[in-house]
């Protein structure tokens, strides 16, 4: 898997896919697939390597969590 790749540039262009899919999808695919797509970026934020992908994975799981807090929000209203 490329979640798992050796090459630092592998797995951070993983997570930037993965952040573009979130934000992207239509959200029945996005209910489909999110729960595997928020597991690679978890999987990200454990890397072993801090910078890049640990920082860029961590960006994204915050911005992906106001996006669907806002999202929320917007239903409840």
């Amino acid at each position: 898997m490329t979640a798992n790749d050796r090459s630092r540039d592998v797995r951070l262009l993983m997570v930037e896919v993965v952040g573009y899919w979130l934000f992207n999808m239509d959200i029945n695919s996005t209910k489909l697939y999110e729960k595997d797509l928020l597991q690679i970026l978890l999987n990200g934020v454990s890397d072993e390597d801090h910078n890049p992908v640990q920082s860029r994975s961590i960006e994204i799981l915050e911005k992906y969590g106001v996006f669907v807090k806002e999202a929320q929000e917007l239903l409840d209203a």
